[in-house]
């Protein structure tokens, strides 16, 4: 978990040093490119896991409408002593899945169609 963070904070630093590099040859103050980087720094981390589910198209999904899936989450979820994340469905072929989250209380995980299409039951 920290070295996420140190890795985290070192891509803010990096970003944040592009836009003051940007705004030197733009001839902007660079008390405002700070400014400005602290607002869309903060931004970022407050609205990420809502910016890659709309570019992914992600439908959440019910447990009426996917049971099994529904199923197996809750069952890891509770192997590992965390509550059950939001559910969400990508309508693409590639085998995939991600999770994402500030907490494992605003947790969220996301399946694509193509990863479903190929499981198996598992016992």
């Amino acid at each position: 978990m920290a070295w996420n963070m140190i890795k985290t904070g070192f891509l803010f630093a990096v970003l944040t040093g592009l836009l003051l590099a940007v705004s030197a040859i733009a001839g902007i103050d660079p008390i405002i490119a700070i400014a400005l980087a602290g607002i869309l720094n903060f931004l970022v981390c407050l609205f990420s896991d809502r910016i890659v589910l709309s570019m992914t198209r992600a439908k959440e999904v019910s447990p009426s409408e996917a049971p099994r899936l529904h199923w197996i989450v809750e069952s890891l979820a509770s192997r590992a002593g965390t509550p059950k994340p939001r559910i969400y469905i990508v309508e693409n072929n590639a085998p995939n899945a991600f999770a994402m989250g500030r907490s494992p209380s605003r947790a969220a995980i996301c399946v694509h169609t193509g990863l479903l299409n190929i499981l198996t039951r598992m016992r």
